[in-house]
């Protein structure tokens, strides 16, 4: 099944949206891990993302943190090292989106619409 082209934009719209917020937020508390080596930095991108996986319902800060100092140096995080974690929070994920009912889906489908229309007036 592919993803219709109205709702690709809306998800890369809030992937986008997504990425401004968490950097925002990483820097109004404080960048704390600008003063990490690169070394350092490649250290703690496992774990946090390893404690996400774990519990991928929960708001992701520590690792959402550790990406945003990786993006304000203009690198990318080393995802190749962790893409079991990650493929085991999405196959989580996955499930828990299986189990929804119809009106479950279409609620949290209103939900991203919603969130997307509301971003989108905010900055025009």
């Amino acid at each position: 099944m592919t993803m219709p082209d109205e709702a690709k934009l809306i998800a890369y719209g809030a992937m986008a949206q997504g990425q401004l917020e968490r950097v925002r937020s990483y820097l109004s508390r404080g960048r704390q891990h600008e003063g990490l080596t690169a070394d350092q930095l490649a250290e703690l991108w496992p774990a946090t993302t390893r404690a996400w996986a774990a519990a991928p319902f929960e708001p992701p800060i520590a690792m959402d943190d550790v990406r945003s100092e990786y993006e304000l140096r203009g690198q990318r995080p080393p995802y190749e090292v962790v893409s079991d974690d990650i493929e085991q929070a999405i196959a989580a994920i996955g499930a828990r989106f299986e189990s929804m009912t119809g009106d479950e889906r279409r609620e949290a489908n209103d939900r991203m619409v919603a969130d997307h229309e509301r971003n989108t007036r905010s900055r025009n």
